[in-house]
């Protein structure tokens, strides 16, 4: 959760809550982290459409959609 609100630097302001403009740094830090997602989510995808035991397989497509859910979290914070 702490790189979650340190990517968007959450602040309150007037009851609200704004996002400040990332650096370019932590753009790139975030692209970093969205890349590796994805790229987690189709190999536990690819090793779960390969595997034959079905509750191996089911952990396999979990763990993808979490990650794929982690993912589409960070993708919401750049915009």
């Amino acid at each position: 959760m702490y790189i979650f609100l340190k990517l968007a630097h959450i602040k309150q302001q007037k009851g609200g809550v704004i996002m400040a403009p990332l650096t370019t740094l932590e753009v790139e830090h975030s692209r970093h982290l969205i890349g590796g997602h994805g790229m987690i989510v189709k190999k536990l995808n690819s090793y779960a459409e390969s595997c034959s035991d079905p509750t191996l397989k089911t952990l396999l497509e979990n763990d993808a959609n979490a990650a794929s859910q982690a993912q589409q979290t960070l993708l919401s914070f750049l915009g």
